[in-house]
C-alpha cells in the first residue's frame, strides 16, 4: 500500500468519471478531502454542491473557507462564499485591477453591502463602467441605498 497523495490522485481520479449515485460521490470527494486530492476549484465546487444538496451545509461551508485559505478557489469568490465579507471586499478590491474588473466590482459592491457597508458599496457600485454589470449594479445601488 502506497499512501501517498499521488497513489490517492490516480486512484480517486479514475474513480471520479464513473457514474455512481450523489451520496456515492459525496463520500469520494471526502475521501479526496482527507488524502490531500482536492485540489481543483471544480472539484471544490463540485464537492461543495453536492454536499449542500446530501444535507452537508457545514462541509460545503468548510470546504469552500478551507480552499479559499489554500489558494484552490479565487479568494475572493472563497471569503464571500463563507461569509467573510470584509476579506472578500478586500480580496476583490485586488482583483478589479484584473481582466474581470467589472465582476471583481459588483462581487465587491455585494461583500460591502453584506458587511453592513452600504455607502461604500454604493460608492463601488456607481463606480461600475457600462457593460454587461452596469444594470446589475444598479440594482443592487437601488438595494443598498435602502439599508443606509
Amino acid at each position: 500500500l502506497d499512501p501517498t497523495p499521488n497513489r490517492w490522485r490516480t486512484l480517486l481520479v479514475d474513480m471520479k468519471a464513473s457514474p455512481m449515485s450523489r451520496d456515492a460521490k459525496l463520500g469520494l470527494y471526502h475521501l479526496m478531502r482527507e488524502t490531500g486530492n482536492l485540489t481543483t476549484a471544480a472539484d471544490v465546487q463540485e464537492f461543495a454542491k453536492i454536499a449542500i444538496v446530501g444535507g452537508q451545509p457545514g462541509v460545503a461551508a468548510d470546504v469552500v473557507r478551507v480552499a479559499g485559505e489554500s489558494g484552490v478557489l479565487p479568494a475572493g469568490d472563497a471569503y464571500l462564499g463563507a461569509g467573510q465579507y470584509p476579506q472578500a471586499a478586500a480580496a476583490f478590491a485586488t482583483a478589479q485591477k484584473g481582466p474581470n474588473a467589472a465582476e471583481a466590482t459588483m462581487f465587491k459592491g455585494i461583500a460591502q453591502v453584506r458587511a453592513g457597508q452600504s455607502a461604500a458599496a454604493r460608492q463601488t457600485f456607481k463606480s461600475m463602467p457600462a457593460g454587461p454589470y452596469s444594470e446589475i449594479a444598479g440594482l443592487w445601488d437601488l438595494y443598498a441605498s435602502t439599508k443606509g
